[in-house]
C-alpha cells in the first residue's frame, strides 16, 4: 500500500531508493497503479505509464510532508 497524488498531469507516488520497487523502476520505468475500492472488489482504477521524473532528497520529503503539502489523501 502506498499514498498516490496527481499534479493534474502526472500520477504521483512516494518510494525509497533501497525498495524493490525503485530498483525495477530504474530498470523498466513502466508503472502501473492501481487503486482498489476496499468495500467493493470489484470497483478499481488502473493507470498504466512511464516514469516522467525521479525526484530524490528534500523536494521529495517536502510533497508528502502535510506541515508542507497541506495534507495528502491515503488511498
Amino acid at each position: 500500500m502506498t499514498w498516490v497524488d496527481t499534479d493534474d498531469e502526472h500520477v504521483i507516488f512516494n518510494t525509497e531508493i533501497h525498495r524493490a520497487k525503485f530498483k525495477n523502476l530504474e530498470r523498466d520505468p513502466k508503472v502501473t497503479v492501481l487503486i482498489i475500492d476496499a468495500t467493493n472488489l470489484w470497483s478499481y482504477s488502473e493507470v498504466r505509464g512511464d516514469v516522467a521524473e525521479v525526484v530524490r532528497g528534500q523536494e521529495a520529503r517536502d510533497h508528502y510532508d502535510p506541515s508542507v503539502s497541506g495534507g495528502l489523501t491515503h488511498l
